[in-house]
């Protein structure tokens, strides 16, 4: 009776501490992974049994949702409570999400009772580990259910309830794939005891296996595709497989081991792991020097605490095990390095520092102490980060595009913006709301090509503690944005860029929209007039470009001829200077250039800058059907029919292509067309490549040509096209390399050939 008593003043003792720790952090805004898991719940409510079966956009491409790593139970969770609540509403979401932190507290204790005769202590520190209190601050994150589900079904396996643990590790299972290699580890338990488990306890460890399997099957009967299928075919992409990828994963989750999940006390006999953080300190060159300290002891805590487990071994093989085989695991499956991939280890590595300090509990108290201290800075930071992404303004207009994820991109697809992809095509003068830390990046698109950066906005926190940023490598979250669990900055945390595409792209005139060093560039016929319609209010933003040597006049006049704007520039190699011109009522001007043949000059940017919407007409339509037969790929708007495959302009004249690459053109009117492409092999290439290249040419997946070139060179391959072949609107080509030179220290990319033109020869 009074151990019942006892147990029940624990849990709610644990239950108020565990609500104190989330209170703080119930208003945190949308941030991180939070807004796929919102769109996955949209498509439960929308098409209950096939959640997955959408696209989204993830760093610019659109990948295939039913290939995204978690299994789609924490969908339905929430939409679970959207529907309870009716709509979407940040502190609701957090309040329901909270039932898992409790979930994870006191199944923490029920462990923790099975092994220690100090439950509350092993669920106290379970609960204000810094892996746990930031990573379970969640409105839509899998990471609280997961980690509640798992914990459930290990306390009731190890407590012989096998049909309980069977379905709370099947549920976890479809909440966080980790639960299926937690299963074998529990095994440990009949190893250790030299005893054959029952027909339920294969069973149950069966349940994650099974519930996974089931949901597989359900998929493969009402779409015909297994989601495992889709995501073994990412994850087997060598930008997630490259050794120096694994290696910094698992660095990063060397030290959220010994530092995020409970600090271990270093002993005498294992002064020697500060080598290793040594040796970090001493191979990391881009590190600050206090960044570099921080990292050496970062790393020689984490390497103490694997040493201190595999010492536990000896007295606790069952929890030391289960420690040592999921850190194997984590480090040979992730390739990110995040602190979630963790959190299945928090509880037994607690465990075991409980039943080291059990007669000291003023070690215990000291612990709880550094947790609480270093869990509610490090939740700050995070919702420092996820605080300022609601607060920055939208661009003016009817829409825009949004560069960037998390929540960010959330924020900004609620103003009114839409996702910005490789594909994306803009209005004319459409603005492009980027960010520079929300895995903005550059991606080829039109509208990118077409854009003028105009304004910037820096978003600054108030703690210089970080989990993610800039400029400090804290890679909490992933490896890639740095090595260390958290990181130290008092520079603005983000910057946002406001862009304008140019909205002459169309305009008629003897001019072709270019590149040069990615920036745009109108290079127009030496002389020969271009008229420019104009909005007559705001500012012209312009530049005179000029690359070569010579003398260049540019000159804006009205339609009266009166000038508005002339400057005559001699230029010594490169030129780019820019100007604003007050419109004024000014609705149209002739814009002239005189320069010599040697001297390539023209216009670059041309942007309004006016902060009111222009009458747009919004977006170009989706899927619309292509203009030109034949392209010039030195032509920004030749991008709009350019596939997968290609990189940006350069030079103002031609574009790498990959080894693989697609296009889509107009069909002409003739019957037996002439495709033809211009490309170009650099010297070296073939000896680069690995030997001769053969350059395949598809329409529609039919071969067309196939020709091989043994010597680098400029080719123009051509082929006339059989008659009745293009019979559709539009051709989709695709052109396929033999060879193709590999990324190397200086170049990233995998360049096959150099293309300044391609299309249906008679349709120029």
């Amino acid at each position: 009776m009074e151990a019942g008593v006892k147990a029940r003043r624990d849990l709610i003792l644990l239950a108020a501490f565990t609500v104190l720790l989330h209170v703080p952090f119930l208003t945190q805004p949308v941030q991180g992974d939070e807004v796929t898991y919102l769109d996955i719940a949209r498509h439960v409510l929308r098409q209950p049994l096939t959640p997955l079966n959408f696209q989204y956009v993830f760093l610019g491409h659109l990948v295939d949702a039913a290939g995204h790593p978690h299994p789609p139970l924490n969908a339905y969770l929430l939409a679970l409570a959207w529907i309870v609540r009716g709509h979407f509403s940040v502190l609701f979401f957090h309040l329901f999400y909270l039932l898992f932190a409790l979930g994870i507290s006191f199944a923490a204790y029920a462990l923790a009772a099975r092994f220690t005769s100090r439950p509350l202590w092993g669920a106290l520190l379970v609960a204000a580990s810094p892996l746990v209190q930031v990573n379970t601050n969640t409105l839509a994150g899998p990471e609280s259910p997961a980690l509640a589900f798992l914990l459930a079904g290990a306390a009731a396996f190890f407590a012989r309830r096998f049909w309980m643990a069977g379905v709370a590790l099947a549920l976890s299972g479809l909440t966080g794939l980790q639960a299926l290699a937690l299963s074998p580890i529990l095994l440990l338990e009949y190893v250790v005891k030299r005893e054959r488990p029952s027909r339920a306890a294969w069973l149950a460890l069966a349940g994650p296996y099974l519930g996974v399997g089931a949901w597989q099957a359900l998929q493969w009967g009402l779409t015909h595709r297994l989601p495992g299928a889709v995501l073994l075919a990412y994850a087997q992409s060598p930008s997630f497989s490259r050794l120096g990828l694994k290696a910094a994963s698992g660095l990063a989750l060397l030290q959220h081991l010994g530092v995020l999940v409970i600090v271990v006390p270093l002993a005498r006999r294992r002064l020697w792991c500060l080598a290793p953080g040594l040796l970090a300190c001493l191979l990391v060159h881009d590190y600050p020097w206090w960044e570099r300290a921080l990292l050496a002891v970062f790393v020689a805590l984490g390497v103490n605490a694997l040493l201190w487990l595999w010492e536990a071994r000896r007295s606790n093989p069952l929890l030391a095990g289960w420690c040592l085989l999921y850190f194997a695991f984590a480090v040979t499956v992730f390739f990110a390095g995040a602190s979630r991939y963790l959190l299945a280890l928090v509880a037994p590595m607690v465990l075991l520092f409980v039943l080291q300090f059990s007669q000291r509990p003023a070690r215990l108290a000291l612990a709880l102490a550094v947790n609480l201290l270093l869990g509610l800075n490090l939740s700050f930071a995070a919702y420092e980060f996820a605080r300022v992404y609601p607060q920055v303004q939208a661009p003016p207009g009817r829409t825009f595009l949004v560069d960037g994820d998390w929540g960010f991109r959330y924020y900004m697809l609620a103003h009114g913006g839409r996702t910005l992809d490789e594909n994306s095509v803009p209005a004319p003068g459409e603005w492009i709301v980027s960010s520079e830390l929300s895995l903005g990046g550059h991606y080829d698109s039109l509208a990118e090509e077409a854009a003028v950066p105009l304004r910037t906005a820096d978003l600054r926190v108030r703690t210089p503690l970080r989990l993610i940023d800039r400029y400090a490598h804290s890679g909490f979250s992933a490896a890639s944005a740095g090595l260390l669990p958290f990181s130290f900055s008092l520079r603005p945390l983000d910057r946002i860029t406001y862009s304008r595409t140019s909205s002459f792209l169309e305009a008629p005139g003897p001019w072709t929209p270019t590149q040069f060093s990615g920036r745009l560039v109108y290079l127009p016929i030496p002389g020969a007039p271009v008229h420019l319609p104009l909005d007559s209010r705001g500012t012209l933003r312009f530049a005179l470009f000029g690359r070569g040597r010579g003398t260049a006049t540019f000159r804006i006049a009205r339609l009266s001829g009166e000038s508005v704007f002339e400057r005559t520039v001699p230029v010594q190699g490169e030129l780019w200077e820019v100007h604003t011109l007050p419109l004024a009522g000014l609705r149209e001007a002739v814009l002239s250039m005189n320069a010599p043949a040697e001297l390539r000059a023209g216009w670059g940017e041309l942007v309004c800058d006016d902060d009111l919407p222009q009458a747009t007409g919004g977006p170009p339509a989706p899927g619309a059907e292509p203009k030109l037969s034949y392209l010039n790929l030195g032509d920004i708007r030749s991008k709009a029919q350019l596939g997968s495959g290609w990189y940006g302009i350069e030079d103002g004249g031609w574009r790498w292509m990959s080894k693989q690459a697609e296009a889509v053109l107009r069909v002409p009117a003739e019957a037996a067309p002439v495709f033809e492409m211009q490309l170009f092999f650099p010297p070296g290439f073939m000896q680069r490549a690995g030997g001769p290249v053969t350059v395949s040419v598809m329409l529609d997946g039919r071969l067309l040509t196939r020709e091989t070139y043994l010597q680098p060179g400029g080719y123009r391959l051509a082929k006339s096209v059989p008659q009745g072949q293009l019979t559709a609107p539009a051709v989709r080509v695709t052109f396929q390399l033999s060879r193709a030179m590999p990324p190397g220290a200086s170049d990233q990319r995998e360049l096959g050939a150099v293309v300044s033109r391609l299309g249906f020869a008679g349709s120029r």
